[in-house]
């Protein structure tokens, strides 16, 4: 049994000086070029219009126009990575309302849309 654990002590002696060796005359060396990254820092993130239960619009917690909700959209995103615009509409808002938003907002391009949803309370 000892002349089995010498044996492979010495294995383990000659692997680990053969591999020093190799790695300090190696000229077999790649060099990589990784790639860096950059931080921007962002303006906007995500942008939320809002329909109460009587038909108000809202953009970030301001009231808007229907009307006006694209032009005001266009003026807070940047052109080269628009933040994601939330759609908030209230359960007593008719459908309509959610449908004419999403048909405006994805007419646009590139704009992202998602929907602010509220788990319903247990009974």
């Amino acid at each position: 049994m000892a002349a089995m654990t010498d044996f492979v002590f010495q294995l383990l002696i000659i692997f680990m000086l053969i591999s020093t060796l190799a790695t300090e005359t190696s000229s077999h060396t790649m060099d990589v070029n990784l790639p860096s990254a950059s931080v921007e820092a962002e303006t906007v993130s995500s942008v939320t219009v809002s329909v109460d239960a009587a038909g108000n619009y809202g953009l970030n917690g301001e009231p808007i126009q229907k009307d006006d909700i694209v032009g005001k959209l266009k003026q807070i995103m940047p052109a080269n990575n628009p933040p994601t615009v939330q759609l908030a509409i209230d359960e007593m808002a008719p459908h309509k309302v959610f449908v004419e938003l999403v048909d405006v907002i994805s007419v646009q391009n590139g704009w992202k849309i998602g929907v602010q949803t509220q788990k319903p309370t247990g009974k």
